[in-house]
């Protein structure tokens, strides 16, 4: 195989976890703590910031997530 180096580094979630993705909708209520374990076991990493895919924040009840391919974090 011959890639990129910028692709092969990129966050990807596994067949496994792209198929038992969590919807979450505007004005919908889940519990930060149930949306953190169930990013955790994805891979996402927590951190202080979520400044990259892959990564997730938390801070109270505020949990920003940045998802693979997205140009930024949501709230």
């Amino acid at each position: 195989m011959v890639a990129p180096w910028a692709a092969l580094a990129e966050f990807r979630a596994g067949p496994e976890v792209e198929s038992a993705g969590t919807e979450v909708r505007t004005g919908g209520t889940l519990a930060p703590e149930a949306l953190q374990r169930q990013l955790e076991a994805a891979g996402y990493r927590l951190e202080a910031l979520a400044d990259e895919p892959g990564v997730a924040a938390r801070r109270g009840g505020i949990l920003d997530v940045f998802p693979a391919g997205a140009e930024e974090p949501l709230r």
